[in-house]
């Protein structure tokens, strides 16, 4: 692989320089980190109520539902287009543990309203009181129920794409693995932001960003250990996507990889891997931190924003 060729020097480290505004939010969140580790889990669900998000121009309409049968609800997200509409289903992040559709409700409709896609944002059991392979598993019936109900949700069968951020592109990951083994549903495309898809502390990232950068190492042992509850489950694919024999076969990829993040590596390895396998990839890397999106105040997130919005259009423009 041409390291360069996915922004990094031969020596492996990254070519690019922090953004100046996510140096200065780093001082800030250093001078009074918090000791996530330390914290209950239902407490920290508690520490950071999402603001409310005013509906945008671009959308339509906003619905939740329940889906039959399973643990998930969704949220569906109808920009003003005439429909019916390619499809992106999205799963968030959180470490398996924390996130939920509030929390990314603004980061959806911009993405909607940006795409002229339809958005369903998926919301699933979290770990701990769900570990593994419980969040995958109703991931992808959630998933499967969407597709088989597509058009009377607004979308286009043929064209449907899936991602998600950090843990949410995990479990996207691990769906897409299920679909190609069972051959059912089809999906079109995958898009990850910041993905983690290998249990592997022992990666450059992991090293050089493993305190002072938002997430730290210590952090994603945390989660990875409440997701898990076994290490052998971390050589599980469905758990670590990135251990999988083969990623032939899967769909189209867009990846927002962020280089001062310790799960970079975890996203270079994955495009890597699909390239290797013949697989059309598309990285785009922001010098910026992992969780970004959590930051309105950063202008990188416009960035951020027009990529995704830019990769679903194009994923979907010769159906």
């Amino acid at each position: 692989m041409l390291l360069a060729e996915f922004g990094f020097s031969q020596e492996g480290g990254s070519t690019m320089n922090l953004d100046k505004q996510t140096k200065d939010l780093l001082i800030q969140l250093n001078e009074s980190p918090i000791p996530m580790t330390e914290i209950p889990i239902p407490e920290l669900r508690q520490m950071f109520p999402p603001p409310p998000s005013p509906q945008l121009p671009g959308i339509a309409t906003i619905q939740n539902r329940s889906i039959p049968n399973t643990d998930a609800k969704i949220r569906i997200y109808t920009p003003k287009k005439k429909g019916p509409l390619p499809t992106f289903i999205f799963i968030h992040g959180g470490g398996w543990a924390l996130g939920s559709l509030d929390d990314y409700d603004s980061w959806c409709q911009e993405i909607a309203a940006q795409s002229g896609c339809l958005l369903i944002a998926i919301d699933y059991p979290l770990a701990p009181e769900h570990p593994f392979p419980r969040p995958a598993q109703v991931c992808y019936s959630a998933t499967r129920w969407i597709a088989e109900n597509i058009r009377e949700l607004g979308g286009l069968p043929d064209q449907i794409s899936i991602g998600g951020d950090s843990a949410g592109a995990n479990l996207a990951a691990a769906v897409l693995l299920m679909a190609r083994e069972k051959q059912t549903p089809f999906l079109s495309h995958q898009l990850f932001i910041c993905p983690a898809l290998n249990y592997n502390f022992e990666t450059a990232s992991y090293f050089e960003f493993s305190d002072g950068y938002f997430l730290t190492k210590s952090n994603m042992e945390f989660f990875w250990n409440i997701y898990l509850q076994k290490p052998e489950n971390g050589q599980n694919p469905l758990a670590s996507p990135l251990k999988a024999k083969s990623l032939s076969g899967l769909p189209p990829a867009s990846l927002l990889i962020t280089d001062f993040d310790p799960l970079r590596d975890d996203g270079v390895g994955y495009a890597a891997r699909l390239r290797n396998e013949g697989i059309p990839v598309n990285v785009k890397h922001l010098n910026t931190i992992h969780g970004f999106y959590r930051f309105p105040q950063l202008d990188i997130n416009q960035t951020a924003l027009r990529f995704i919005s830019d990769e679903l259009k194009a994923a979907f423009k010769e159906k």
